[in-house]
């Protein structure tokens, strides 16, 4: 499913997980280790805490 999202984004892709899980449990040759290792390479992080304890327009802000 994570590969069809990836595939199919255009300009914007948001990724909801466990990084810390991914590094840990996933080889970095399968798909989702060179989808994270992407991710840490050109992919920003919004911490959890800030898109809950910030107003609406500051999360559509961080995110565009």
């Amino acid at each position: 499913m994570l590969v069809t999202a990836i595939s199919r984004a255009r300009s914007r892709l948001i990724i909801v997980g466990d990084f810390e899980w991914i590094a840990q449990s996933i080889s970095p040759e399968s798909v989702l280790g060179r989808v994270y290792s992407h991710l840490l390479e050109h992919g920003y992080q919004i911490p959890l805490t800030e898109v809950r304890d910030s107003p609406t327009q500051s999360r559509l802000h961080a995110v565009r």
